[in-house]
């Protein structure tokens, strides 16, 4: 199991100078182990930096992040961070412009051949996770850059899983995709998650995808942690201080003149669910 905590972590960008930003203040947080966690809030909130302390891409100031058995804090040194980014795979928004080999496989193999892996060993590995994430074995040959978004995106994905990381950090998965597409890497991602028992952590602006794909949500404001809860509850009608998902703002002027229950249905399979048992078969609705 790999749990990841944060206590009473801080972040200020170039410390002890006249530009220092605190980007985050005194966090403490848990990600659940084998969930799916949403990490939401405006530009500016911290939500980046937050993600980038994960894998020691930057270093706490203050505080200290718990990576299974592995701490990160202001004394930890670079060489000590392999088995950290080894254990927590970074998938960054638009992932495909990191793709740079000249074939697709060629692609995926470098994480593995870069932790150590026989060159063998990450074909088999680049091959298993290129299969795993949907890309056609005539692809494999192929150089990346003539592959769809969607389809780039996916070798990305597979590059960074081909390393056998226990946890998965995403920034904002879904940008620039077609409804389509999103939904086929976030269908994927769950599917992930389930079958190998992955931890999943992602900052997204899609309410939607929240609504639908996330098992626990953590909201940021100023730096700071102003929410942890499940996505429903996160969504309730008296509650809600964010935008809506899309299928909640329809059942709301939907149901305008009707009376309502408290809870929302915040995704299109609790929508239809929702009208089926409020309204009647002959048209009439429950009073």
């Amino acid at each position: 199991m790999m749990e990841i905590k944060l206590k009473n972590v801080g972040y200020t960008y170039h410390l002890n100078s006249p530009m220092a930003f605190t980007a985050l203040k005194n966090i403490t947080l848990t990600f659940p182990a084998h969930q799916l966690t949403a990490i939401i809030g405006k530009t500016g909130s911290g939500k980046s930096t937050l993600i980038k302390l994960l894998n020691g891409l930057e270093i706490p100031t203050s505080g200290e992040v718990v990576i299974g058995n592995q701490v990160i804090d202001k004394y930890t040194k670079s060489k000590q961070l392999n088995l950290v980014r080894k254990n927590v795979g970074m998938v960054f928004q638009f992932s495909e412009n990191q793709l740079f080999s000249e074939t697709v496989l060629k692609d995926v193999m470098f994480g593995p051949l870069n932790f150590g892996k026989s060159e063998q060993e990450a074909v088999e590995l680049a091959k298993f996770w290129l299969a795993k994430v949907g890309i056609d074995k005539d692809l494999f040959e192929q150089a990346p850059f003539e592959l769809s978004g969607g389809q780039m995106r996916c070798v990305a994905l597979a590059g960074v899983l081909a390393c056998e990381p226990k946890v998965l950090v995403l920034d904002e998965p879904g940008a620039g995709l077609d409804y389509v597409s999103n939904q086929n890497l976030m269908s994927l991602l769950k599917k992930l998650q389930s079958q190998f028992g992955l931890t999943i952590i992602m900052v997204t602006h899609s309410m939607e995808n929240v609504a639908e794909f996330a098992d626990h949500v953590v909201v940021m404001k100023n730096g700071a942690i102003v929410r942890q809860t499940k996505p429903i509850e996160l969504f309730s009608t008296d509650d809600s201080k964010v935008e809506l998902p899309e299928a909640a703002q329809f059942y709301l002027k939907l149901m305008k003149n009707h009376q309502i229950e408290n809870e929302l249905p915040i995704n299109k399979t609790e929508l239809i669910n929702r009208l089926l048992k409020q309204f009647k078969p002959n048209g009439g609705t429950h009073e």
